[in-house]
């Protein structure tokens, strides 16, 4: 993520958006020994545990399919028409596929992982 600051308040920007959603087996701990962040984090038992319940939280309340699907499903419909007139986008019902599987997927694999 980036920060950036808007009237004396930072605000975080995400950055690789467009691959959040690429892999469903991606790991919850790449890159976690290279992140300053996450390596002070890491050090003690305490901020891994508060980082493993954070997580369940959230696969809890949004990385699930429940609430997943119907989100995917709700904008597929809104850009169906645009997308599928779009000649250089040739795969609109496999992408939502793709997007749809992963909802399916996420939450068993950063769940298992946690227990790692």
């Amino acid at each position: 993520f980036y920060m950036y600051e808007i009237g004396g308040q930072f605000r975080f920007i995400p950055w690789d958006k467009d691959s959040s959603f690429a892999d469903a087996e991606h790991s919850i701990w790449e890159n976690s020994d290279e992140n300053a962040l996450t390596v002070r984090l890491f050090s003690s038992s305490a901020g891994t545990n508060q980082y493993k319940a954070m997580l369940r939280d959230i696969v809890a309340e949004t990385v699930n399919a429940d609430w997943l699907l119907p989100k995917i499903d709700h904008i597929a419909e809104m850009v169906r028409d645009v997308a599928l007139e779009d000649p250089l986008f040739d795969d609109f019902d496999g992408q939502v596929e793709r997007l749809r599987r992963f909802a399916r997927d996420r939450e068993a694999s950063v769940l298992l992982q946690i227990q790692r």
